[in-house]
C-alpha cells in the first residue's frame, strides 16, 4: 500500500494559472490559439520534469498556463513563464498573432467573438450554456491570475480563511486591469469581475455574497457553501457531470481534496514577472495576518461578507482610488489613528511594512503599481477617457509588447 503524502504545511507552497487572450498582431482582435501551443512546448525536455502546463480556455482565443509543480518563490516562476512566452514565438509569428494579457479583450463582442475553446467537453458546455450563457463577458472574456495558497489541516484552513476574506475587497485596487470593454470605457476599474457578479445569477448559490462566508472548517464549509451549490446545479445536471467543487464562483474557493484555497480576484498583470510579483505581495499580507501581526485571527474572523462584500464593490469600480471610510477595516491592517483612506495608499503602508520580507521583483512592480497606480489606470492614461479604436490599439499593442518583453507597463 502506498503512503499518501502529506499536503504541504500553510505559506509552503502555492499554485497559479495565469489566464491570456490570442490577438491578431496588426487588428488585435482575437484570434484561435495556434494548436502548437497547447501542445508541450519543450520537446526535449521529461514531461514528467516539465513545470508548466498549457490549457485551453472556454473561448477559442484563450488559454490558461498553470504550474505542475508547487511554487514556493514567486519571483523564480516569472522567469519560467517567460521561457514559455520566447518558446511560443515561432507558432505565433506564424500565426501573425500575439499573446494579449490585462482581465479582459477591450475589442471582444460575444455576439460576434463566442468561438468555443476546449475547456469543457461538449456536453459541459451545453449545460453551462443554457445556465449562464458562457459567450458573455465574466465567462468566456475573463483573464485572470488565480492565486492557490496549500494548507495542511483544519485549523490552519480556519487562519487562512480568516485572512483571505479580509484582504479580498483590497486586491482589486492593486490588481484591476479591465477598464475597457467592448471599445468603451466602462466606469469599472476591473470589468471582468463586474462581469462576474453578474454571470450567475439564473443561481445565485454558486457565488453567494461573492466575498465566501465566514467558515472555518470542513464540515462547516461543506455544509454553508456547498450544499446549497450542489442542491442549485442537481437539478440542471441528472448525470452529474457538473463538480459543485469546480462550480463555486466566490471570490476564493476552497478544494480540501487537494487542501488549498484559491483566489480568483486578481486581474492578469502585463507581464510574466508582474503576475509573479502581485501573487507574492498579497501572499507576504497574508502570512502577516496569519501570524497575527496587526490584530488576532479570533478578530478577522467576525467579519460578516456584508461589509467585505462592500469594501469589494468599491474597489472593482474604483482601483485604488476607492476611499476607505471603515474605521475598523483599516485597524485589521495595522492603521490605528485612520478615519478614512484611500486604498492604494493602505497598499503603500502594507508595502512599507512588509518591504523587508519582499523579493526585489516584488518590491520593484509593487513600488511600479504604488507611483504610477493599477494596470486599469495606466491604461486609462495611454486612451482617455473617450477613446478611439485605434487609441486603444496602441494602448494594448504596448500592453502585448510588455507581455513579450517582460516589462513594466507605463
Amino acid at each position: 500500500m502506498t503512503e499518501q503524502k502529506r499536503p504541504p504545511a500553510l505559506f509552503d507552497a502555492y499554485g497559479f494559472i495565469v489566464d491570456l487572450a490570442v490577438v491578431h498582431s496588426g487588428s488585435f482582435d482575437v484570434q484561435p490559439v495556434p494548436k502548437a501551443l497547447l501542445e508541450p512546448t519543450l520537446a526535449d525536455e521529461d514531461p514528467a520534469r516539465r513545470d508548466l502546463e498549457v490549457i485551453p480556455g472556454i473561448a477559442g482565443h484563450g488559454l490558461g498556463v498553470r504550474n505542475t509543480k508547487v511554487m514556493r518563490r514567486p519571483s523564480k516562476w516569472g522567469r519560467k513563464l517567460v521561457n514559455l512566452r520566447n518558446a511560443w514565438a515561432p507558432a505565433l509569428d506564424t500565426a501573425k498573432a500575439v499573446i494579449l494579457p490585462g482581465g479582459a479583450h477591450p475589442f471582444y463582442d460575444p455576439a460576434r467573438h463566442g468561438s468555443v475553446g476546449e475547456a469543457l467537453t461538449p456536453e459541459v458546455r451545453r449545460i453551462c450554456d443554457e445556465l449562464f450563457g458562457c459567450a458573455q463577458h465574466g465567462w468566456s472574456n475573463s483573464q485572470g491570475l488565480h492565486l492557490g495558497i496549500h494548507f495542511g489541516k483544519d485549523s490552519e484552513f480556519g487562519k487562512l480563511h480568516a485572512a483571505v476574506r479580509l484582504l479580498l475587497p483590497l486586491i482589486p485596487s492593486l490588481a484591476a486591469a479591465s477598464p475597457i470593454l467592448e471599445g468603451r470605457v466602462t466606469g469599472s476599474s476591473c470589468s471582468r469581475l463586474h462581469a462576474q457578479l453578474h454571470a450567475h445569477e439564473r443561481l445565485t448559490d454558486l457565488m453567494g455574497s461573492f466575498v465566501p462566508e465566514p467558515v472555518f472548517d470542513r464540515e462547516e464549509h461543506d455544509r454553508v457553501i456547498m450544499a446549497p451549490i450542489a442542491q442549485a446545479l442537481a437539478p440542471h445536471d441528472p448525470t452529474g457531470l457538473l463538480d459543485p467543487v469546480l462550480y463555486n464562483s466566490r471570490a476564493a474557493t476552497a478544494n480540501f481534496d487537494r487542501s488549498v484555497v484559491t483566489l480568483h480576484v486578481i486581474d492578469t498583470q502585463e507581464s510574466p514577472s508582474a503576475n509573479m510579483a502581485v501573487a507574492e505581495m498579497i501572499i507576504t499580507v497574508l502570512r502577516a495576518l496569519v501570524r497575527g501581526r496587526w490584530v488576532s485571527n479570533y478578530l478577522q474572523r467576525a467579519w460578516g461578507s456584508d461589509d467585505l462584500q462592500q469594501l469589494m464593490l468599491g474597489a472593482i469600480k474604483e482601483g485604488g482610488r476607492m476611499m476607505i471610510t471603515n474605521r475598523d477595516y483599516l485597524l485589521m491592517l495595522g492603521l490605528m489613528k485612520q478615519e478614512s483612506m484611500v486604498a492604494a495608499k493602505v497598499w503603500q503602508h502594507l508595502f512599507v511594512e512588509l518591504y523587508g520580507d519582499l523579493s526585489e521583483n516584488a518590491r520593484g512592480h509593487i513600488g511600479h503599481i504604488l507611483e504610477h497606480g493599477c494596470l486599469a489606470d495606466r491604461i486609462l492614461a495611454r486612451t482617455g477617457k473617450q477613446p478611439t479604436i485605434d487609441g486603444i490599439r496602441a494602448a494594448y499593442g504596448h500592453l502585448a509588447a510588455c507581455y513579450a518583453a517582460d516589462e513594466a507597463y507605463l
